[in-house]
């Protein structure tokens, strides 16, 4: 959408390119319109390395840390998720939405009145 164009060349896009609507091509006219930040919720994050056919994830440590949905716990995300965007689009960035799951319990507020 920020580039003003599908990603045609992805297996999503190709999966679904029969079923797309009449006209579908026209779209963008009206849906590219010029922003002024993206939005961005940043979770979790992989590790990628230029494998020998192309990008791969690279495995985690033994006993990596992780969040109560055994999604690894990975704070870098929050750097390189926006520089990444920032660098594609160029666009300020705003994070929206980010966290972890945790086993927490809800604790009692206690208040004291002088």
């Amino acid at each position: 959408m920020i580039l003003g164009n599908y990603p045609e060349q992805t297996e999503g896009f190709r999966q679904l390119a029969n079923d797309l609507p009449e006209g579908w091509r026209n779209d963008m006219k009206n849906i590219a319109q010029p922003l002024d930040f993206h939005g961005l919720n940043i979770y979790r994050g992989k590790l990628i390395r230029d494998g020998e056919h192309g990008p791969e994830v690279v495995a985690k440590a033994t006993g990596f840390p992780k969040t109560a949905l055994n999604w690894a716990i990975t704070p870098d995300s929050l750097y390189w998720g926006p520089k990444f965007v920032y660098e594609r689009y160029g666009l300020p960035i705003i994070i929206t939405e980010n966290g972890m799951s945790c086993h927490d319990a809800p604790r009692p507020q206690v208040f004291y009145v002088g």
